[in-house]
């Protein structure tokens, strides 16, 4: 038989569950938070730096001044630094909706729940 203590510390033991699971819900939202920014920012930078490579080889063949692959440098490294400055934006907002590859919230509160038999 259930008394009212056994039933508290039954609910008690149910609500720290549900509260560790919502804690574990909320570090797996940062590591993926995380996990996103740093695919775009090593994106970012290598594309960055890969589009500078070919402009260099390009220009130098092509005009062979070293001032105007100075100026084309630039205006790469320009480039790279407003995209640098873009991702801060987006991580300071939060990641955008659509992010493929990760499941909705409710989606894996629901299975962890389930796995604790909480549903």
């Amino acid at each position: 038989m259930l008394n009212s203590t056994n039933l508290e510390e039954a609910i008690e033991i149910k609500c720290l569950i549900l509260h560790g699971l919502d804690l574990t819900l909320y570090l797996f939202r940062r590591l993926r938070m995380i996990v996103c920014l740093l695919f775009g920012f090593l994106r970012l930078v290598v594309g960055g730096l890969l589009i500078c490579f070919m402009i260099f080889t390009v220009c130098y063949l092509a005009v062979g001044s070293l001032l105007f692959l100075i100026g084309i440098m630039s205006f790469m490294l320009l480039i790279v630094v407003v995209g640098l400055v873009r991702v801060r934006l987006v991580s300071c907002w939060g990641l955008r909706r659509g992010f493929h590859g990760s499941f909705p919230d409710w989606w894996i509160r629901e299975k962890l729940r389930g796995l604790f038999g909480l549903s």
